[in-house]
């Protein structure tokens, strides 16, 4: 399927058509790195609030709608355990643990390492201690 070509095209060789995509392909480049900049800048301006915030929607997030079916019924529930269950359901939290485990991972295993290092050395010096009489 080829596409229409405007009267410039069609007088341009396709060396200079080549040259005037590149061109236009360097400024939507250049536009989209600016614009990448000005949400890097925002991200980091605003992570502390952006952290906080997201930890609140993930842990107390309940839809208006919810929380008006909630009042109107006013049933007993299971208490604040069902609430918890419920939020730990919840995809987003899931895709976030996903992307934290590595990093949790990594702070743990020295530790998990040098504790069993430890209990492997204690149980050897209790097998090879001499016992006194």
């Amino acid at each position: 399927m080829q596409e229409k070509k405007t009267p410039i095209q069609q007088t341009m060789t396709p060396l200079e058509l080549l040259k005037s995509e590149q061109s236009r392909l360097k400024r939507e480049s250049k536009l989209m790195e600016k614009e990448l900049a000005a949400d890097f800048q925002y991200i980091h301006e605003n992570a502390g609030s952006l952290l906080i915030s997201t930890v609140s929607s993930l842990f107390f997030s309940h839809s208006k709608a919810g929380r008006k079916n909630a009042s109107a019924a006013e049933k007993p529930t299971g208490g604040p355990s069902e609430s918890i269950v419920s939020s730990l359901a919840n995809p987003e939290l899931l895709s976030i643990a996903g992307g934290v485990l590595p990093l949790v991972w990594s702070v743990v295993q020295p530790i998990v390492l040098a504790w069993g290092m430890k209990r492997v050395k204690n149980i050897f010096s209790h097998l090879f201690r001499k016992k006194r009489v």
